[in-house]
């Protein structure tokens, strides 16, 4: 049959078509085509359509408040970025926005304001922000007056525009709804049993008829949907929105759902245990949070009426949230930190209310305690695979760490420091528990961390340092303090097992560290003791860095030790070495030096890793200031004694470069830091002039941070004062023929005492050639002592002699020395002969002549000058003459 008859069908095959289908929807070129997609025919959340002026007022909104966040960085960059961005999406809308949208204007408004602002407070930016700000700054003054009247009412009221808009986009929102009425509806599928008045009033209101839509204003329509209703549902639930849920919230999945009322009430072991293993299996994954997984293992927590599954479940929490750390390099965060040391608090709760669980660091597999009968003598151990000791040790690295990039004198610091007694506490409970089962390797360990947590603790505020039972009577929830003493014993105590138990490298770490504390408690000899008898200055090249770091502060803090002490030659022989290079930061692990030397970066950040926190440092202003204070004390009494001699033993050689390079410059102004004060007082020092070598010493910045301030001041008064006098005598006893104990006395104000012990030791030890006059209380000098221009003749004499020597070897060399001449005499007979001649014994000792001599003197004891120098001339020993040249016995 064609097409024509089956168009002329009769009414009963329409009918009979009509009743076994629906009605078919009207065809519309504004509706979607059927794509058979099930999930696109029951999306049931209501589609909203926007048009293109809330389009585009939409990303002018949304780069405004860029604009904002950056403005309030200074991030100059991200501003002339967004700066061009809206200028584009002005071009861009003006098709869909007629005038000049309040937006823009608000947002030129705010860049002038961001450009003001940083004008006036001139903060630090980089280069690259600073070229954006002045480039942009410029283009703002050009562009933005065309603008100027818009900015200008802006300014004046800008919240009278914000009530007018409001009002504007009302009027356009009515406008458009009427717009849309005459529009071409899309029909969707009638619902059954709707009656022909309900489709006409369908057509006059669109909003009253659930499954019309209109076409909007671009031609575009909206989403062609359908509304499924139940049959005998009333139209006003069909018309109600189809969630009650609040805007913005989202809608549950239904998997949450289903896990939700799939939670078990109860588990068994076996299942908590595969569930654990479920858990686990997602961590380390990329995806996987670390939040999530805590909070899955603490739904698993009430379900374990074990002790055993409840520490299993503990130990994976602990070492969940060490996994919060985004890298090796980053310290974690201190949320995580406290909820580990919760967790692992809570560990040793249960092990301590248990006794027969056991941990053990091999791998256990899973067992159920057994119920012991009452009558048997042992309780069978439970053993749960765990180390509590790789816990404390990552806490205590942690704690370290993020100690290192804080601020010593913010309020952060001190609060995460507040942390430590906390640590030490839960420190003590793990040492006490590993003893108690017999691990004492592991209690080592332990131990030696809370050693290093205490042996720079000088007060008496050792906070959570004692080992009182955790469950006391009398704790009133107070810091319990140690004394100095009760922190010596306990740190003996914890040195006493670890050097039973420990190994080598704990207990390299602990005899420093106890050489440290003993240092800190003014015991200088017993700390000196342990650092002889141990030997570590001869093995300690071959331990890792971080011990070395430990051993360059103890050797400085027995050098402060020596120091307050009194002994100066012991306190520099201590700092020298260390304070000597120039990398005192580097070698104590107290910051980097980059100012002269170019480092590698992975040098430099290895370095940082291994910084100390800074409440542990040393202060680098008092370290400076006691090493060239204990050099000044030595080396200028030793350039006064030995003034004219050139290879002279030199104490101290950075004191020797100060020294050189104060009398190289042409001008020198008055002293500003630790260096220029030292350089100064010695200065004085030189002359005898103890009281300004005083005041300036006492100038330095950095006395304050040494114990007992001022009996160290009393000290290093009184050694000035003795170290003057010492130079005093040595520079100008040649000057004088006697000297009166009383003037003495009266001239540097020591006691009488005082000034007699160091002119005797001097005559003894052949520094000063004097006699006491007892009756008198006068020094009578001997003028032994050349003058300065019989040493410079005597230096010009031997320099001669050397000459004429090296001359002869020269010419020994090109004619031969044993070669017979033309008289036939060897050339070494004549020179035997010459050497022996009269002309040369008036000039001095030559050749080999002299050498012989010199041995004969010091055969015979007769040295002519200090150092056995054969022409100093100075008599009472040997062979010698007043004012002339001492010789030995010559042989011929």
């Amino acid at each position: 049959m064609s097409r024509f008859f089956a168009a002329g069908s009769s009414s009963d095959e329409e009918s009979e078509h009509e009743g076994s289908e629906d009605e078919m929807a009207v065809p519309s070129r504004f509706a979607k085509e059927d794509s058979g997609d099930e999930s696109e025919e029951s999306v049931e959340e209501k589609r909203v359509v926007k048009s293109t002026k809330e389009r585009r007022m939409e990303e002018f909104n949304q780069i405004f408040e860029k604009i904002l966040a950056s403005g309030k960085k200074n991030n100059w960059e991200s501003l002339a970025e967004e700066y061009d961005k809206l200028k584009k999406q002005l071009q861009k809308s003006k098709g869909a926005i007629s005038e000049t949208p309040r937006v823009f204007i608000k947002a030129l408004v705010a860049l002038e304001d961001f450009a003001k602002t940083t004008k006036a407070n001139k903060p630090k930016l980089t280069q690259i922000n600073n070229k954006k700000f002045n480039t942009l700054s410029n283009t703002l003054k050009k562009e933005n007056k065309q603008y100027e009247d818009a900015i200008n009412k802006y300014r004046q009221n800008p919240d009278a525009e914000e009530a007018s808009e409001e009002e504007e986009e009302e009027v356009v929102v009515e406008s458009s709804e009427e717009e849309d009425e005459p529009l071409t509806p899309v029909i969707s599928q009638k619902r059954k049993g709707s009656d022909e008045d309900e489709a006409e009033s369908g057509e006059d209101d669109s909003d009253d008829d659930d499954g019309f839509e209109t076409v909007g204003k671009g031609g575009k329509s909206k989403w062609f949907t359908e509304s499924k209703a139940k049959p005998g549902a009333d139209k006003d639930e069909e018309r109600r929105p189809r969630t009650d849920r609040p805007a913005g919230e989202k809608r549950p999945k239904k998997k949450d759902e289903e896990e939700q009322q799939k939670k078990p009430t109860e588990m068994t072991e076996e299942q908590i245990r595969a569930k654990l293993k479920e858990i686990l299996l997602q961590r380390g994954r990329k995806a996987t949070e670390t939040e999530k997984q805590n909070a899955k293992f603490q739904e698993l927590l009430p379900f374990a009426k074990s002790p055993n599954v409840t520490i299993e479940i503990l130990l994976h929490v602990v070492s969940n949230h060490f996994d919060a750390a985004k890298n090796a390099n980053t310290p974690l965060p201190v949320a995580s930190w406290k909820a580990a040391l919760e967790s692992t608090t809570k560990i040793v709760d249960q092990l301590e209310s248990n006794p027969t669980l056991v941990l053990s660091e091999a791998e256990v597999e899973p067992k159920q305690p057994s119920e012991g009968n009452d009558n048997d003598d042992e309780e069978e151990v439970t053993l749960v695979s765990g180390n509590l000791v790789a816990f404390v040790e990552r806490l205590d690295d942690e704690f370290t760490k993020s100690l290192q990039p804080l601020d010593i004198h913010k309020k952060d610091y001190g609060q995460r420091l507040q942390d430590e007694d906390s640590f030490l506490q839960i420190a003590e409970r793990v040492q006490k528990y590993y003893e108690r089962i017999g691990k004492f390797v592991a209690a080592a360990r332990v131990a030696e961390r809370r050693v290093e947590h205490l042996y720079y603790k000088v007060e008496a505020s050792n906070v959570a340092a004692t080992e009182t039972a955790p469950t006391t009577e009398s704790n009133n929830n107070d810091k319990q303090q140690t004394s100095p003493t009760e922190t010596s014993n306990l740190i003996d105590r914890l040195a006493q097992l670890i050097y039973t138990h420990g190994d080598e490298r704990l207990k390299i770490r602990t005899m420093l560290c106890t050489i440290y504390f003993k240092s800190l408690s003014d015991r200088f000899f017993e700390a000196r003791d342990m650092m002889l008898m141990s030997h570590l200055q001869d093995n300690i090249g071959h331990t890792d860095i971080l011990t070395q770091i430990l051993f360059n502060r103890t050797m400085v803090q027995l050098g402060l030790c020596a120091f307050r002490a009194g002994l100066i030659k012991q306190a520099h022989s201590c700092l020298s070495e260390i304070c000597a290079g120039g990398k005192v930061k580097e070698l104590l692990a107290q910051g980097t030096n980059t100012r002269y030397i170019e480092k590698d970066p992975k040098r430099e950040k290895e370095e940082r890793k291994r910084q100390l926190p800074a409440h542990m440092h040393i202060n680098q202003d008092l370290l400076d200031a006691v090493h060239y204070v204990c050099a000044m004390l030595l080396e200028v009494p030793n350039m006064a004694a030995n003034d004219f001699d050139f290879r002279r033993k030199v104490i101290s050689r950075p004191f020797q470069r100060l020294l050189e390079n104060y009398e190289k410059s042409i001008f020198n102004g008055p002293p500003e830091n630790t260096r220029d004060f030292v350089v100064a007082a010695s200065k004085a020092l030189e002359k005898g002039d103890w009281k300004t070598c005083e005041d300036l010493v006492f100038s330095i910045q950095g006395w304050q941070y040494l114990q007992n301030t001022q009996t160290v001041k009393e000290m290093l008064s009184r050694k000035i004062k003795e170290e003057a006098l010492r130079t005093f005598l040595f520079t100008y006893n040649t000057h004088y023929d006697s000297l009166s104990l009383a003037g003495l006395k009266e001239m540097f104000s020591l006691p009488q005492n005082a000034i007699h012990s160091i002119v005797s030791k001097m005559m003894i030890n052949e520094e000063l050639h004097g006699a006491w006059d007892q009756p008198t209380g006068t020094i009578i000098m001997q003028q032994v002592e050349p003058t300065r221009l019989q040493h410079l003749a005597m230096q010009l004499a031997e320099k001669a002699a050397n000459l004429v020597e090296n001359n002869e070897k020269l010419l020994d060399g090109k004619t031969g020395g044993y070669t017979y001449n033309r008289d036939g005499q060897r050339r070494g007979d004549r020179d035997g002969q010459r050497r022996g001649s009269s002309n040369f014994k008036q000039g001095g000792n030559t050749g080999r002549e002299r050498r012989e001599g010199e041995g004969d003197r010091n055969q015979s004891g007769g040295r002519g000058g200090k150092g056995g120098k054969p022409n100093t001339g100075r008599g009472g020993r040997g062979q010698s003459n007043r004012g002339g040249s001492s010789r030995g016995t010559r042989r011929s």
